[in-house]
């Protein structure tokens, strides 16, 4: 099977670039609903277009749904699903249990994608999605080349990343934008607060910001595991960016030949990149992901500012330069950035002009390198049609067109024996054109008896059959549809029957008192068998009898997972009275094994989500933390905001495995003032939670009314 190159799509000027560079598959989003909001997008009004365009070439489209979606959204979202529907998209990539629930319900044929922002790292995860009707897992950055085995040895479709921006965080668990700022990253909002400065102990400078990916150099062992999607990342960067990108990825599938990927690597990282790549981030290792030096891309060093002269309203700056310097370039002037309007030759030099005062002797850096990017961009697509004419006296004129194993025929007016002026091939064939349409004349035959065809006639056959070509065409590559079951109607919500019980979490360092009708959930810094039994112990000495939850992590790799089932198992043989809290798709692996509630980490949104998952099994569920109104309970404490494979202790004090330095002291304050502080769980691995330095700073920003608690004493 061919591993397929996804594009992705922010705009119509990047779509057409990602078709036209020969990707086979696209993804984008409309203007609402989708984890990149602030691209341009795509509306209900057009997406029927550019998904018919892509399939004139045999080019899927993967539609993101994949926010969060609140309680009073889901009518306007039913009517995006609706419209892509109609389009016959042939995939919507989904975060939102419920509203992929919803989208099955609708229309039982759609092809659903599990989204990154799903979180799925290991194969009990990517089970729960593949035995939930799921084609395809789009997996968070931090999967293993362990774990992708496995998953792949499931037998479900799997969407690797492999160029474009690193979160720090693990994908769907960052809450620090939402929280700080009110922008949610789950709902396409993110303020991006993980590229800020922050100063740690004695060291300064964006701490939490990885290099950008590029795993082209690992292309063949990835396609020899056997993975379906390499995907690129980018639906806000430029049009050449998308077509640079593809072709480098389409050489490394179809033709890797080291040199030639080289060269494409540094084209590609001449549009963008932050720093040096990272070739491998979390495939063989889990660290070296940070880049404290670099937070966006700098661009390319051309020259210097030597002279800055103010003019009537502008200020005029020579630049010394050995390179050429074009209108449309993007330059950055020690700090300021301008598009460069006019650009006048000089000596040893361009003369460039700018509202903005800059400092002499600055040095330049060229951000958009216009006739470069130009030259990326790839010709437009066509496709090679064979025409066959037959005019035979006596018979309906026939235009027949062939493309990709199509073939269609158009009928005219019967045809006559020409008086004068026969029909001949040079005349047939110059009014085969096809104008505005994406086909190309390949080959022309003209069988003919000698009839006289109006050129009228023959142009409007002609037309005739390109339409039925082009439909054909885009028929054959368009996903079998089916409607639903009964007519669309108003979405209603369903009846919720939850618990009314209280919850507190502790850990094996919290002192606590057990207040009647709370029940417990332990959340252990680290879930080793003897700290989580001594835990357990502390609390049946003070009386409980109840049911012990235990939080399961929000990242675990797949051998974790298997210790963690295990654990509880065990537990559970021994007479404890055990359940789980399920902070990952994973957690849902235990709903056969014990009591299991939905805890802060599967982000629960809306009432649907918690209707179809108390329909699933689970008996509780809580709210995420983000400031949102559900049936669900309410966090009250001090929650994580990330969640972190990285070390930040090797980040900010180089420690090592060796060596730790860990004393759950660490502190990252930002140039804004904020201060965060770093604490640790273990399973096998260590993994990192950034929290706020104050704990009351949660309670002071998110404000969700509910009648039942979950108060988090850590």
């Amino acid at each position: 099977m061919k591993t397929e190159i996804l594009a992705p799509a922010g705009d119509k000027a990047s779509f057409y670039a990602a078709v036209n560079a020969g990707a086979d598959a696209v993804y984008l989003g409309l203007s609402s609903f989708n984890a990149r909001i602030k691209a341009d997008n795509f509306t209900n009004e057009n997406i029927s277009e550019i998904t018919s365009y892509a399939h004139l070439f045999g080019v899927k489209v993967y539609v993101t749904v994949n926010t969060l979606v609140k309680n009073e959204e889901i009518s306007d979202f039913l009517k995006t699903i609706d419209a892509c529907a109609k389009a016959k998209v042939d995939a919507f990539i989904v975060q939102d249990f419920g509203m992929a629930n919803l989208i099955k319900e609708r229309y039982p044929a759609a092809t659903l994608h599990a989204s990154t922002q799903a979180g799925v790292n290991n194969y009990r995860a990517a089970k729960v999605f593949k035995d939930l009707g799921f084609t395809r897992v789009v997996l968070s950055r931090e999967t293993s080349a362990e774990d992708l085995k496995k998953i792949i040895a499931l037998g479900i479709e799997t969407e690797f990343f492999v160029q474009g921006a690193l979160c720090v965080c693990f994908s769907g668990n960052c809450y620090i934008s939402s929280v700080k700022c009110g922008a949610s990253g789950n709902r396409g909002l993110c303020r991006q607060l993980c590229r800020l400065k922050y100063i740690a102990d004695k060291k300064s400078g964006y701490l939490l910001s990885p290099s950008d990916l590029c795993l082209a150099k690992n292309v063949p062992y990835l396609c020899s595991l056997g993975v379906t999607s390499l995907k690129i990342e980018g639906r806000l960067k430029r049009p050449s960016y998308v077509a640079a990108a593809v072709r480098l990825y389409k050489t490394a599938v179809e033709n890797y030949e080291e040199n030639e990927v080289n060269r494409l690597i540094e084209a590609l990282s001449k549009i963008s990149s932050r720093g040096t790549y990272n070739e491998q981030a979390y495939l063989f290792k889990r660290d070296d992901v940070i880049n404290p030096e670099v937070n966006d891309y700098a661009g390319n060093k051309i020259g210097i500012a030597k002279e800055v002269k103010k003019l009537k309203n502008v200020y005029r700056v020579l630049i010394e330069t050995k390179e050429k310097i074009v209108a449309g370039d993007g330059l950055n002037i020690g700090g300021v950035t301008l598009g460069v309007g006019n650009a006048d030759i000089a000596n040893n030099g361009y003369y460039v002009y700018t509202v903005r005062p800059v400092k002499e002797n600055s040095i330049v850096f060229r951000t958009l390198d216009k006739a470069f990017e130009d030259s990326v961009m790839p010709t437009e697509r066509k496709i090679d049609v064979d025409c066959a004419v037959k005019a035979i006296a006596g018979k309906p004129l026939e235009v027949t067109l062939s493309a990709n194993g199509i073939k269609v025929t158009a009928y005219g007016g019967v045809c006559e024996k020409a008086e004068k002026a026969p029909l001949d091939e040079l005349s047939a064939r110059g009014a085969i054109k096809f104008g505005e349409e994406k086909f190309i004349l390949d080959s022309f035959t003209l069988i003919t008896d000698g009839v006289f065809v109006p050129r009228s006639a023959l142009n409007a056959v002609r037309r005739e059959a390109t339409e039925k070509l082009k439909s054909a065409i885009i028929e054959s590559n368009s996903p079998a549809t089916e409607s639903s079951a009964t007519p669309l109607k108003e979405f209603s919500m369903p009846p919720l029957k939850l618990p009314a019980d209280n919850y507190i979490i502790i850990d094996e360092n919290t002192n606590f008192t057990i207040n009647r009708g709370e029940k417990i959930i332990i959340s252990p810094v680290d879930y080793s068998e003897e700290t989580v039994k001594k835990l357990i112990e502390k609390i049946v000495a003070k009386g409980y009898a109840d049911t012990v939850y235990l939080n399961l992590p929000t990242v675990a790799s797949g051998d974790e997972t298997d210790y963690l089932y295990s654990l509880v198992a065990s537990l559970k043989t021994s007479g404890i009275n055990i359940g789980v809290v399920a902070n990952n798709y994973y957690g849902f692996s235990f709903l056969t094994l014990c009591d299991c509630i939905a805890g802060t980490g599967l982000n629960v949104f809306n009432d649907v989500t918690i209707a179809k998952l108390l329909n699933f099994g689970f008996k509780d569920c809580i709210s995420s933390i983000e400031k949102v109104k559900t049936s669900g309970a309410t966090y009250l404490g001090n929650p994580p905001l990330m969640t972190t494979v990285h070390c930040p202790y090797k980040v900010a004090k180089n420690s090592s495995c060796a060596r730790c330095t860990y004393d759950g002291k660490l502190e990252y304050k930002d140039e804004r003032g904020n201060a965060y502080r770093f604490t640790r769980y273990k399973i096998k691995s260590c993994y990192f939670e950034l929290r706020f330095k104050n704990p009351t700073e949660y309670a002071s920003l998110v404000k969700n009314d509910s009648t039942r608690f979950v108060k988090d004493l850590r």
